[in-house]
């Protein structure tokens, strides 16, 4: 399968292709490198594909992506391997950064071979036109974390972070994830949900019916009322925990809610 062509609906969100056919979505894996057995299962898990079907991946492929130096890294060396393996045989992988992977660019795109979606993409598929993306958009009532989501992606630090010893991408990465398990069990979880409210707005922008992320680690699946009729709203679980952490789209009908264990 060829990649599918990119065009701008939007300034920000691509419309990349079709999700009619066979396609599989999966996110949150926080891949971690050597010894992290749940890297092991991914690998087993996406070079037991078939052939011919599209891949795409909602954010938070690692626990963390510090930019060049973590395309050098031995520990993750066979998770690249593995999506270069898909991408030169013909199949079409698709990732949208998530929280913890943003700072990935063309180098990563040219390394692999996936298309780099970083706010989200839109696509064709069962009941109308489908926005992918990571999850953590919605959370719009959590202002602390938008705001360091906002100095995160900014073009200084991406600059820093290009440019530092490898060592301190990692330490400040490190530091980030510490900072964020203490913080979070602080915070009022109905801060830290996802506002249907933002879901609606962001479905309408480009013309969407469904939303289909993940960055929540649990499923649910509802209908929201929408200012242009009612939205499909699906929330994948993390890879490899839960019954239903697997979308898998085929040439007619439903999406498939799957396990990636099953």
């Amino acid at each position: 399968m060829s990649s599918p062509s990119v065009c701008k609906v939007r300034t920000d969100v691509p419309a990349a292709g079709q999700l009619v056919g066979a396609a599989r979505v999966i996110c949150d894996l926080h891949l971690k490198g050597e010894g992290d057995a749940l890297q092991d299962r991914f690998l087993y898990w996406i070079r037991s594909l078939p052939k011919g079907e599209a891949l795409w991946i909602l954010g938070d492929l690692f626990e963390y992506w510090i930019g060049p130096p973590s395309l050098r890294d031995p520990g993750l060396q066979p998770v690249l391997r593995a999506l270069r393996e898909r991408t030169q045989g013909g199949d079409f992988v698709g990732l949208i950064p998530g929280n913890r992977d943003f700072l990935r660019d063309a180098e990563f795109e040219s390394e692999t071979g996936v298309l780099l979606c970083s706010e989200g993409a839109r696509l064709e598929g069962p009941g109308g036109p489908w926005l992918l993306l990571h999850g953590d958009e919605f959370c719009t009532l959590d202002v602390g974390y938008q705001r360091l989501r906002g100095v995160l992606r900014s073009r200084p630090m991406r600059f820093w972070v290009r440019y530092q010893p490898a060592f301190m991408g990692r330490s400040m990465a490190r530091r980030l994830r510490k900072a964020s398990e203490r913080s979070v069990p602080a915070k009022d979880p109905a801060r830290m949900a996802m506002q249907l409210e933002e879901v609606e707005v962001r479905a309408a922008e480009v013309g969407a019916r469904s939303v289909l992320c993940g960055h929540a680690h649990r499923f649910q699946d509802q209908q929201i009322e929408g200012p242009a009729g009612p939205v499909r709203f699906m929330v994948l679980d993390a890879f490899g925990h839960g019954s239903s952490d697997e979308l898998g789209f085929q040439l007619d009908g439903e999406p498939e809610i799957r396990s990636t264990g099953a």
